[in-house]
This record gives structure tokens, C-alpha cells and sequence, in this order.
């Protein structure tokens, strides 16, 4: 929280790396919306982290 600041992607494999590690780096929550969520390589990493930080006991909440 704080700053506001947009950053543009023109490359997946960049945006998808930031919210990797945003969602590595969550404390308390995270929120994702998507509207495509395919059961391919890509989408299982999602997957992967998202389980990893509700483990942890990190709230997940997604919106597909």
C-alpha cells in the first residue's frame, strides 16, 4: 500500500514472473482476478504458489 505506480507488459512470461513473486511475497493475503485460467504449465505454476502461501496460512482469494 502506498505509492501508486502502472507498470505495462509486453511480454507474458514478465508479467507472470512479477505476480509469481508478488505472490511469493504476500504476508496476509492475495487477491487475484483472471478470466483465463488454462490447466497447462503456466497455469498449474499459479496453482503451485497459491496452495504454497494458503499452507502457509496466507488468505487466497480468486475470482475467475
Amino acid at each position: 500500500m502506498g505509492e501508486d505506480r502502472l507498470k505495462l507488459y509486453c511480454y507474458g512470461q514478465e508479467l507472470y514472473e512479477d505476480m509469481l513473486a508478488a505472490i511469493d511475497s504476500a504476508h496476509e493475503s492475495v487477491y487475484l482476478e483472471t478470466y483465463i485460467w488454462k490447466d497447462d504449465e503456466a497455469g498449474w505454476e499459479f496453482k503451485k504458489h497459491l496452495m504454497k502461501k494458503a499452507e502457509e496460512g496466507v488468505g487466497c482469494l480468486c475470482h475467475l
